[in-house]
């Protein structure tokens, strides 16, 4: 007698062929015909037998790889250039079913009805997971305004359905930090506004230029770590001090300073420029000007 190895795709084949039978046999009415809305605006219909899986649904722009969190949460997002949403499913009761391979599908619909994305999911016995995950883009190249659709399925039964909407970005920067550069001869820290605010200073001993920073639009969703950094640069062109910030955007507004000696020994007379990068990224500039007095 011989045997003949079977490959991993025919073992994942007759897998999926099992499971279609076994949702045949599972039956088409182990549902109620009426769904129920959660405090998640998730429609999920109930399951006849009390301790059957059930499943809750949640959108987000990101999952933090920092702590985990689910951030910008919500049904609104907006349709943008290189942006995501993901679709955390929680599936319940997953613990009281434990001897036996699950099998899901998650159906994305689009605004006319029809699925552009389906995700199948398997669950063998042996896992004990009680989240699926699942992303799509929002690039405006293939996502249009809209009311869209995540349809949940369990052995191609129904369970769940969750809508959430897509706009359009009324202006391709309304997303994008903004920064106002100011300049000055000192900083008063208890009103954190500058004093002698110009372009032009003097050179002279024991003396600075102090800059303000104004960041605005910060994404307060997001709990990364953001990192800005400050660059001073001489008439030549070349940086002569750098200075690095790490913020959490907690509020939708920070401000960050920064400050350089213009004694004599150290400055000559000239244009220089402050110029702050968000990453590698130039955020803004501001030119100004030294002279001898």
């Amino acid at each position: 007698m011989t045997f003949t190895k079977l490959s991993d795709r025919t073992i994942r084949d007759g897998l999926f062929l099992i499971l279609i039978v076994l949702s045949v046999l599972y039956g088409c009415s182990s549902r109620e015909n009426k769904f129920v809305e959660d405090e998640n605006r998730t429609h999920f219909f109930p399951p006849k037998v009390t301790d059957d899986i059930s499943a809750d649904v949640l959108f987000c722009r990101k999952i933090s790889r920092k702590s985990g969190k689910l951030l910008g949460t919500g049904n609104i997002f907006k349709i943008k250039k290189e942006a995501s949403l993901t679709a955390i499913v929680e599936l319940k009761n997953r613990p009281l079913i434990q001897n036996n391979d699950l099998m899901f599908h998650l159906d994305w619909i689009d605004s006319e009805g029809k699925s552009f994305f389906l995700k199948p999911i398997i669950m063998t016995a042996k896992d004990t997971s009680t989240f699926m995950t699942s992303s799509i883009s929002l690039d405006p190249e293939i996502r249009s305004p809209g009311t869209y659709n995540l349809r949940i399925y369990y052995f191609r039964e129904l369970i769940a359905e969750k809508s959430f909407e897509l706009i359009n970005m009324l202006r391709e920067d309304e997303d994008d930090i903004f920064a106002k550069i100011e300049l000055g001869r000192k900083l008063n820290k208890s009103t954190n506004l500058l004093e002698s605010v110009d372009s032009v200073f003097a050179i002279r001993r024991k003396s600075s230029v102090q800059s303000l920073i104004t960041l605005s639009n910060l994404p307060v969703w997001d709990d990364e770590t953001l990192t800005f950094s400050i660059e001073w640069v001489n008439p030549e062109g070349k940086t002569f001090f750098k200075k690095k910030f790490s913020v959490e955007p907690k509020t939708e507004t920070i401000h960050l300073n920064s400050s350089v000696s213009v004694s004599p020994e150290k400055r000559e007379p000239g244009q220089y420029q402050l110029i702050l990068y968000h990453g590698r990224k130039q955020l803004a500039s501001k030119r100004f000007s030294l002279y001898k007095k």
